[in-house]
């Protein structure tokens, strides 16, 4: 028995305290000991069980139930069926049973409605936060773009300044008729030509000592 088994159990606890010790059915009496507002599953069908199975029992238990077989209220009226049993009360009890069931259908589907309430509004609101994150990410990726045009820009003046002013240097040095580098140590200016400098020199003035191959000259004057 499912529908009104907790108001069929509360009143057989209130029989069992009501009866002496001496009256308390044998497979009752461990469930007589226990004083927890709700009983564990194996007692709570003991329980039912002994009223099934004992008419002197069941009766003591009608006299503790507080409903009515014509209640509106399913349960009660389930266990009311099942303590007094008037004619017909086993159809009775499945028609009450279904009636329970359909209610307690109708409280999980609203139940589930009202998670999937939820986990819908939380979708959204973890979608609204996706497309601000794409669009952050979008703007990162065009900042990271434009800086790296940027430097690609700064990169080709760089090489356009190199390549007007390292043959401009190459030529002054090839005016200046030096025929061996510079005596090693500290210079005023301590400038010395790179390898692209190097490179315009040769190009520049191909009879000079100072090739991509010699050790670079310096410019200045010798400290001292």
């Amino acid at each position: 028995m499912a529908a009104g088994s907790s108001l069929a159990v509360e009143a057989a606890r209130r029989a069992l305290s009501a009866l002496e010790p001496r009256e308390v059915p044998v497979p009752l009496r461990r469930v007589r000991e226990q004083n927890r507002p709700s009983l564990p599953l194996p007692f709570e069908r003991r329980l039912l069980q002994e009223i099934e199975d004992n008419e002197w029992f069941r009766e003591q238990t009608a006299e503790q139930f507080e409903g009515s077989a014509e209640a509106f209220d399913p349960e009660e009226l389930a266990a009311a069926l099942f303590l007094f049993r008037p004619e017909g009360w086993e159809d009775g009890l499945r028609d009450a049973a279904r009636t329970v069931e359909d209610a307690r259908q109708a409280v999980r589907i609203e139940e589930m409605a009202c998670q999937i309430a939820k986990l819908e509004s939380e979708l959204e609101d973890w979608q609204s936060k996706a497309k601000r994150f794409r669009r952050m990410m979008e703007e990162a990726k065009k900042e990271a773009g434009r800086r790296a045009a940027k430097a690609g820009r700064f990169r080709r003046i760089s090489s356009l300044c190199c390549a007007m002013i390292m043959p401009a240097g190459a030529m002054l040095f090839c005016s200046l008729g030096r025929s061996s580098p510079p005596a090693s140590g500290r210079t005023c200016a301590g400038i010395s030509l790179t390898n692209c400098c190097r490179r315009s020199l040769s190009a520049v003035c191909p009879n000079s000592r100072f090739t991509a191959s010699a050790s670079p000259p310096r410019f200045g004057v010798k400290a001292g």
